[in-house]
């Protein structure tokens, strides 16, 4: 069965794309572009007065079509795929950072430290990738990075936490390296899988184009 769709405006057919929902999958067949002056939704128009467009689509129908909508309500949700490495690490504060400043109120908040404070505590704690070159980068990915320098561990934890920088920390109770790169190769072989369900999806989708709707052969 086809369906229809009102606009209370003109469209380009060619700048329209399938519908995929739970009925199936529609292509756009025909457009109707016009204009009514008055008394529209009298009429049944989508609009009581001005521009309007009325689109058809045809919706395609066989195995494949079938096989494609199933394709595209059987994916992953966005949770499972994500990977965040916050979720397996804490701040770790340098010991001994400010072992050569002079000492100052403990309940002195940021705003209120001597700029030497500020600037040591920075030095010791906002790292770049460069203070890195010689050491083991344990993981490496979606934009997050873990370092092992002497026996400690470094995230850079992308635009989740201190983006641009690399910052020292360790492991939460319970979480062992080996956990957290086996969480990761995990998650990237869900996102391979993923990937490709989104490629041959479109492959079909294209497929299908060239057999309903008005691009069709």
């Amino acid at each position: 069965m086809n369906k229809v769709q009102h606009f209370d405006h003109h469209v380009d057919i060619n700048d329209l794309k399938p519908i995929v929902n739970a009925k199936g999958i529609y292509f756009p067949l025909t457009v109707e572009n016009g204009y009514i002056e008055e008394d529209g939704l009298s009429f049944g128009y989508p609009v009581d007065c001005g521009n309007y467009s009325i689109v058809t689509y045809e919706k395609a129908v066989g195995v494949l079509a079938e096989d494609t909508q199933s394709m595209a309500f059987d994916k992953n949700s966005e949770k499972v795929l994500r990977f965040h490495l916050l979720d397996f690490v804490d701040f770790r504060t340098v010991k001994g950072w400010d072992a050569d400043l002079p000492a100052i109120d403990p309940e002195l908040v940021w705003d209120l430290w001597p700029a030497e404070r500020r600037n040591a505590y920075s030095a010791a704690h906002d790292l770049s990738e460069l203070e890195f070159t010689d050491s083991e980068k344990l993981l490496d990915y979606q934009g997050q990075q873990l370092y092992k320098k002497n026996g400690e561990y470094f995230a850079a934890c992308g635009k989740h936490w201190n983006y641009g920088h690399i910052t020292p920390v360790e492991l939460e109770d319970g979480v062992s390296e080996e956990m957290v790169l086996g969480i990761m190769e995990s998650k990237k072989r869900l996102n391979e899988a993923e990937n490709n369900r989104i490629k041959q999806l479109n492959k079909n989708i294209q497929l299908l184009s060239t057999i309903f709707g008005h691009t069709a052969a």
